[in-house]
Protein backbone atom coordinates (compact mmCIF):
# COMPACT_ATOMS: atom_id res chain seq x y z
CA UNK A 1 0.00 0.00 0.00
CA UNK A 2 3.17 2.39 0.93
CA UNK A 3 3.89 2.42 -2.72
CA UNK A 4 0.60 2.94 -4.63
CA UNK A 5 -0.23 5.62 -1.75
CA UNK A 6 3.12 7.57 -2.11
CA UNK A 7 5.11 7.21 -5.53
CA UNK A 8 3.84 8.28 -9.17
CA UNK A 9 1.73 5.97 -10.85
CA UNK A 10 3.65 6.44 -14.09
CA UNK A 11 6.81 5.20 -12.23
CA UNK A 12 5.17 2.33 -10.44
CA UNK A 13 5.57 0.21 -14.02
CA UNK A 14 9.49 0.40 -13.85
CA UNK A 15 11.27 -2.30 -12.24
CA UNK A 16 14.46 -0.76 -11.88
CA UNK A 17 12.43 2.38 -9.89
CA UNK A 18 10.39 0.13 -7.73
CA UNK A 19 12.71 -2.78 -7.32
CA UNK A 20 14.94 -0.94 -4.50
CA UNK A 21 11.70 0.44 -2.80
CA UNK A 22 10.52 -3.14 -2.26
CA UNK A 23 13.45 -4.19 -1.12
CA UNK A 24 13.39 -0.97 1.67
CA UNK A 25 10.77 -2.26 2.28
CA UNK A 26 10.75 -5.83 3.22
CA UNK A 27 14.05 -4.63 5.08
CA UNK A 28 11.75 -2.21 7.07
CA UNK A 29 8.90 -4.90 7.80
CA UNK A 30 11.16 -7.27 8.98
CA UNK A 31 12.30 -5.10 11.87
CA UNK A 32 10.33 -6.30 15.60
CA UNK A 33 8.57 -3.34 16.37
CA UNK A 34 5.54 -2.76 18.68
CA UNK A 35 2.98 -2.19 16.38
CA UNK A 36 0.40 -1.15 19.54
CA UNK A 37 2.84 1.26 20.70
CA UNK A 38 2.49 2.93 17.37
CA UNK A 39 -1.31 2.95 17.34
CA UNK A 40 -1.39 4.50 20.37
CA UNK A 41 1.14 6.98 19.39
CA UNK A 42 -0.99 7.73 16.31
CA UNK A 43 -4.31 8.05 18.24
CA UNK A 44 -2.76 10.84 20.41
CA UNK A 45 -1.11 12.53 17.67
CA UNK A 46 -4.87 12.66 15.74
CA UNK A 47 -6.72 13.91 19.04
CA UNK A 48 -4.23 17.13 19.02
CA UNK A 49 -4.73 17.91 15.86
CA UNK A 50 -7.38 20.50 16.41
CA UNK A 51 -5.52 21.92 19.09
CA UNK A 52 -2.81 22.39 17.11
CA UNK A 53 -4.75 23.88 14.33
CA UNK A 54 -6.14 26.60 16.71
CA UNK A 55 -2.71 27.46 17.57
CA UNK A 56 -1.75 28.23 14.02
CA UNK A 57 -3.90 31.36 14.95
CA UNK A 58 -1.03 33.26 16.39
CA UNK A 59 1.48 32.50 13.71
CA UNK A 60 2.44 36.13 12.01
CA UNK A 61 5.04 34.94 9.53
CA UNK A 62 4.45 34.84 6.02
CA UNK A 63 3.54 30.95 5.15
CA UNK A 64 3.14 28.74 2.38
CA UNK A 65 1.19 25.85 2.40
CA UNK A 66 1.45 23.13 0.38
CA UNK A 67 -1.40 20.55 -0.91
CA UNK A 68 -0.94 17.31 -2.91
CA UNK A 69 -3.86 16.19 -4.51
CA UNK A 70 -3.12 12.20 -4.65
CA UNK A 71 -1.65 12.36 -1.01
CA UNK A 72 -3.17 10.09 1.19
CA UNK A 73 -1.68 10.29 4.11
CA UNK A 74 -2.29 14.04 4.06
CA UNK A 75 -5.25 14.97 2.58
CA UNK A 76 -5.71 18.11 0.93
CA UNK A 77 -8.29 19.01 3.19
CA UNK A 78 -6.00 19.07 5.97
CA UNK A 79 -3.27 21.44 4.19
CA UNK A 80 -6.66 23.68 3.35
CA UNK A 81 -7.72 23.46 7.37
CA UNK A 82 -4.09 24.64 7.96
CA UNK A 83 -3.87 27.58 4.93
CA UNK A 84 -7.28 28.68 6.46
CA UNK A 85 -5.89 29.13 10.12
CA UNK A 86 -2.32 31.21 9.71
CA UNK A 87 -3.29 34.46 8.95
CA UNK A 88 -2.47 35.67 5.75
CA UNK A 89 -1.04 32.51 4.15
CA UNK A 90 -0.60 31.45 1.02
CA UNK A 91 -1.86 27.96 -0.55
CA UNK A 92 -0.65 26.50 -3.09
CA UNK A 93 -2.38 23.30 -4.40
CA UNK A 94 -0.67 20.55 -6.77
CA UNK A 95 -3.75 18.52 -7.70
CA UNK A 96 -2.01 15.27 -9.58
CA UNK A 97 1.04 15.08 -6.79
CA UNK A 98 1.18 12.38 -4.36
CA UNK A 99 2.91 12.34 -0.86
CA UNK A 100 6.05 11.99 -2.14
CA UNK A 101 6.21 14.77 -4.67
CA UNK A 102 9.45 16.88 -2.66
CA UNK A 103 11.32 13.37 -3.38
CA UNK A 104 9.85 12.26 -6.84
CA UNK A 105 9.11 15.62 -8.21
CA UNK A 106 11.51 18.05 -6.97
CA UNK A 107 11.58 20.87 -8.81
CA UNK A 108 7.93 20.58 -9.07
CA UNK A 109 8.03 21.27 -5.48
CA UNK A 110 10.72 23.70 -4.50
CA UNK A 111 10.16 26.02 -7.41
CA UNK A 112 7.15 27.56 -6.36
CA UNK A 113 8.58 27.95 -2.33
CA UNK A 114 11.88 29.10 -3.97
CA UNK A 115 9.94 31.82 -5.40
CA UNK A 116 7.81 32.29 -2.39
CA UNK A 117 11.04 32.92 -0.17
CA UNK A 118 12.05 35.24 -2.88
CA UNK A 119 9.28 37.23 -2.37
CA UNK A 120 7.12 36.28 -5.39
CA UNK A 121 4.87 34.83 -3.53
CA UNK A 122 3.71 31.41 -4.71
CA UNK A 123 2.59 30.61 -8.55
CA UNK A 124 -0.72 29.16 -7.68
CA UNK A 125 -2.14 26.01 -9.45
CA UNK A 126 -5.07 26.24 -6.98
CA UNK A 127 -5.97 29.31 -4.37
CA UNK A 128 -7.99 28.51 -1.24
CA UNK A 129 -11.21 29.40 -2.92
CA UNK A 130 -10.46 26.59 -5.90
CA UNK A 131 -10.04 29.11 -8.21
CA UNK A 132 -7.60 28.26 -10.95
CA UNK A 133 -5.20 30.77 -11.95
CA UNK A 134 -4.07 29.44 -15.25
CA UNK A 135 -7.80 30.30 -16.27
CA UNK A 136 -6.43 34.20 -16.99
CA UNK A 137 -8.28 35.61 -14.14
CA UNK A 138 -6.67 37.21 -11.62
CA UNK A 139 -6.66 35.85 -8.00
CA UNK A 140 -7.62 37.39 -5.58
Amino acid sequence: MTLLTSHPAPLLGEDAYVDPLITGLRQWSAKSDDSSDQRRRSAEFIAGYQERLEALAGVRVPCLVMGFGQDVDTFVTRAREVAEAIPNSRYLELADAEHLAPVTDPPRVIEPVLSFFAGKGAETEVDRSGHDPRAGEPCQ
